[in-house]
């Protein structure tokens, strides 16, 4: 069982699109399959834009707030893509990961909604973090920022 720590900053899209030069963007679909309160599955689908690598994950995830129980498990891309045939709602964005400071944030811009976050692991709820420049308000545990909320916006655009 893995404890996920995670806080979520909004980014300027002009600086998501500078820091994705010359990098191997992934482009992700990312699909829910179930949604509760403090519990949710997911299945991702990941494309490399440069390397042009694949691959496929399965999580649940269960809490709320910056500290949650994750657990994923690689899946292959026939499995992925069936389940999402199943998705209630669904998203697409592009990731980069960027080093800083001995962490690694990951930079996600969606752009049906035209939006960038950036996002980091911490080892605990008391870790401090030294920001990057680039980085803006801090939306940790906003619901307006989670991943299931942008489904579910993307979801009713599409």
């Amino acid at each position: 069982m893995a404890i996920e720590i995670e806080r979520k900053f909004l980014i300027d899209v002009k600086t998501f699109k500078s820091l994705s030069k010359n990098k191997d963007i992934e482009l992700i679909i990312q699909a829910y399959l179930i949604l509760q309160d403090n519990y949710h599955c997911r299945v991702r689908i990941s494309s490399f834009k440069k390397s042009k690598k694949q691959k496929a994950v399965f999580a649940t995830k269960v809490g709320k707030g910056i500290k949650r129980y994750e657990f994923e498990e690689s899946v292959s891309l026939e499995h992925a893509k069936q389940l999402l045939k199943l998705a209630l709602c669904s998203l697409k964005k592009q990731r980069i990961k960027i080093k800083h400071k001995g962490l690694t944030w990951d930079l996600d811009y969606y752009p049906n909604l035209n939006l960038a976050v950036a996002e980091v692991e911490i080892p605990s709820k008391k870790h401090r973090i030294e920001k990057p420049s680039w980085v803006k308000e801090e939306v940790s545990g906003s619901k307006k920022y989670s991943n299931i909320a942008i489904a579910k916006k993307s979801s009713k655009k599409a």
